[in-house]
């Protein structure tokens, strides 16, 4: 999977480092323990299933593994903590430019944090910040996406969620909506870095992806 994911991604960092799991408590925790280890930015931890995933006020996250996309992104912005908000509103973007150049679907938000389809939700953000008194250490910013699964099938879900496969009756390419997710992602943290005033990039020294 990691090496699949790196195959043609036309991104400086945004993905070019992957930690990969079959299941994991919750990615961004792992990214966050990551920190310590050196970890470069824009390293990526991705599970095919999260049992301790966990969405906008401690809610938990329910996706069949191997049907969506749950991932987390490891930053070192130059921002202000009060600046960290565009971050959450950036991913929501970049996931919706995603969804609708792979699939046409429409997307909508509920801010801060859940994305939208056809007033259904079909994924969310969930950003958490590492601070040193004023200093910010790093931003992690979790994303989860329902893209190959019926979640109607799940009582708790049904009326309030939706994917990409049942809005569009067809399976979506994981793959290719990641790739194009990353790619708006860059482009999107970059340009916000320009104007954030600077840039803050750490290098991965010898850090290494489990994947």
């Amino acid at each position: 999977m990691p090496e699949r994911i790196r195959e043609g991604l036309a991104t400086k960092s945004m993905g070019q480092e992957v930690v990969y799991f079959e299941s994991i408590g919750s990615t961004n925790e792992v990214a966050k323990g990551l920190v310590d280890e050196g970890a470069p930015e824009g390293t990526l931890v991705i599970a095919e299933e999260q049992t301790a995933g966990k969405g906008r006020r401690g809610r938990r996250w329910i996706a069949p593994a191997g049907t969506g996309l749950l991932f987390s992104l490891l930053l070192y912005p130059d921002l202000t903590l009060e600046e960290v908000p565009r971050l959450t509103m950036l991913a929501s973007l970049a996931a919706a430019e995603a969804i609708e150049s792979v699939t046409g679907l429409p997307v909508r938000f509920k801010w801060p944090n859940d994305i939208l389809i056809r007033g259904r939700k079909a994924g969310g953000v969930l950003t958490e910040v590492g601070v040193t008194g004023e200093r910010i250490d790093y931003v992690v910013v979790g994303i989860g996406l329902n893209v190959n699964w019926n979640p109607s099938q799940v009582p708790e879900l049904a009326g309030k969620a939706t994917s990409l496969s049942e809005e569009l009756g067809r399976e979506v390419s994981r793959l290719e909506l990641l790739q194009r997710l990353l790619r708006y992602m860059e482009g999107g943290y970059l340009r916000l870095q320009e104007g954030g005033g600077g840039s803050a990039q750490r290098q991965g020294g010898g850090f290494r992806g489990r994947g």
